[in-house]
């Protein structure tokens, strides 16, 4: 995949996250810098963290890649969220953290 010429990832693993995705997804929407992507891989939840970050990605098509993958643990699952970035930079963001304005 070629990466955009400017622009930063947020890439966030995801493992039963349900109850507090939505925490941390709202707050990369909040921020005031507009050229980012929001990629998230949900590694094998039993919970609705899916349906959570779906809903998500209904309202804002555009800004969210998302990829669904058997349980394969942390650095499998960070390794899988750098392939899918398309952004100049990137950095991680854990589902239960969020951005300060």
């Amino acid at each position: 995949m070629a990466l955009s010429e400017s622009g930063v990832s947020v890439l966030i693993p995801a493992y039963n996250a349900a109850d507090y995705i939505d925490k941390t997804l709202q707050s990369v929407i909040d921020q005031q810098y507009d050229d980012y992507e929001i990629v998230i891989v949900d590694d094998g939840s039993s919970d609705t963290t899916i349906r959570v970050i779906e809903s998500w990605k209904k309202r804002y098509p555009q800004k969210f890649i998302i990829k669904t993958q058997k349980n394969s643990g942390v650095s499998a699952t960070r390794n899988t969220l750098l392939s899918l970035a398309r952004k100049k930079y990137f950095t991680f963001l854990d589902s239960d953290d969020y951005l300060d304005n």
